[in-house]
C-alpha cells in the first residue's frame, strides 16, 4: 500500500510567499502606470488652461519693427518700356513748336497715343515709339502731357489749356458794322383784332382787342375793348374791311376817336 506524497510544509509556505510577492509586484506596476497616466492628463490639462488664459498678443508694450527705408525716387527716374543707359533726368518743357491736342493713356500695354499738331497745322495721331517729325519721337504719354525724345534729350509737351481764339468781330474782320438805329416798331396788323359793332345793319364802331403777343397793341396805347368810332375824323362806317384799319395804321398812322369807359378820347397811332 502506497501513501500519497506530500510536500513538506516548508516548501508549501515558500511557494505561497513567492505568489504573494509576484502579486504585490504586479499591483505596484499597475499603480505606477496609473500615476503616470494621471501625470500626463494633468500636464495636458495645465497646457489647455494656459492656452485659454494667455493673451494671443505678446505681453508688454509691443512695437512692430520699423520697416526698412526704401528710396522710391528711383521708380520715377526711368521708363520701364523705353529704358536708357543711365536713367532719365527731369524733362524740360519743349520749345519745338508742336502742340499737344489730346492724349490716350493705355494702362494695359503701357503705350498709349497722342494727338499732336505740327508746325504746319496738321494734326496727327502718334503711338508711343513712333516718330512725330524727323528727329522727334513720342516717348511716353501721361494724362495731360507727353514726353518726346528730341535727339536723345527728353522734353515735355503739355495740353494746350488756353482760352482759345477770341471771337471774330466785324471790326477785326474789316467789315463795317451796320449802322445802329432804332428797331422797327412792331406791326399792328399782326397784333390787333378789329370786329364791327353793329346797330341794326349799320357799323357804328370797331371793337379792338389784342391778339398774338399784343406788343404792338400795347405800344400803340390801345386797351382791350376800345371802340374806334372815327379815323382821321371820318366815321368808320365807310371802312368795308375791319382789317383795313390795322393796315392803314401800319402804312401811315392815323388819329383815332375812341370810346373808352363811356368817354371819347383821341389817340394818335402809327407814324
Amino acid at each position: 500500500m502506497r501513501l500519497p506524497f506530500q510536500k513538506p510544509a516548508s516548501e508549501t509556505g515558500q511557494a505561497a510567499l513567492r505568489w504573494r510577492d509576484g502579486d504585490r509586484a504586479s499591483a505596484l506596476g499597475l499603480r505606477a502606470a496609473e500615476f503616470g497616466l494621471l501625470a500626463l492628463v494633468a500636464v495636458a490639462a495645465a497646457r489647455l488652461i494656459w492656452t485659454l488664459v494667455t493673451p494671443a498678443t505678446p505681453l508688454g508694450n509691443w512695437t512692430p519693427p520699423a520697416p526698412a527705408s526704401t528710396d522710391t525716387s528711383m521708380l520715377g527716374s526711368f521708363d520701364p518700356f523705353f529704358r536708357t543707359a543711365g536713367g532719365d533726368a527731369p524733362a524740360a518743357v519743349s520749345d519745338i513748336g508742336l502742340i499737344l491736342s489730346g492724349t490716350r493713356v493705355d494702362t494695359v500695354s503701357g503705350r498709349g497715343s497722342a494727338i499732336i499738331t505740327t508746325t504746319d497745322g496738321v494734326q496727327t495721331s502718334v503711338l508711343v515709339g513712333e516718330e512725330i517729325v524727323p528727329g522727334v519721337r513720342l516717348k511716353a504719354v501721361a494724362f495731360d502731357a507727353v514726353t518726346i525724345d528730341r535727339g536723345g534729350v527728353s522734353e515735355q509737351l503739355f495740353l494746350d489749356q488756353s482760352a482759345g481764339d477770341a471771337p471774330v468781330t466785324p471790326e477785326s474782320a474789316g467789315i463795317a458794322p451796320p449802322p445802329a438805329g432804332t428797331p422797327p416798331p412792331p406791326r399792328l396788323a399782326a397784333d390787333i383784332s378789329a370786329s364791327p359793332r353793329m346797330i341794326g345793319t349799320t357799323i357804328t364802331g370797331l371793337v379792338l382787342n389784342p391778339r398774338g403777343s399784343g406788343a404792338a397793341f400795347a405800344a400803340a396805347g390801345l386797351q382791350p375793348g376800345d371802340v374806334v368810332t372815327a379815323v382821321d375824323g371820318a366815321p368808320v362806317a365807310g371802312i368795308g374791311d375791319p382789317g383795313q384799319l390795322a393796315r392803314q395804321l401800319d402804312a401811315g398812322g392815323a388819329t383815332l376817336s375812341i370810346e373808352r369807359g363811356g368817354k371819347t378820347v383821341s389817340l394818335k397811332v402809327g407814324k
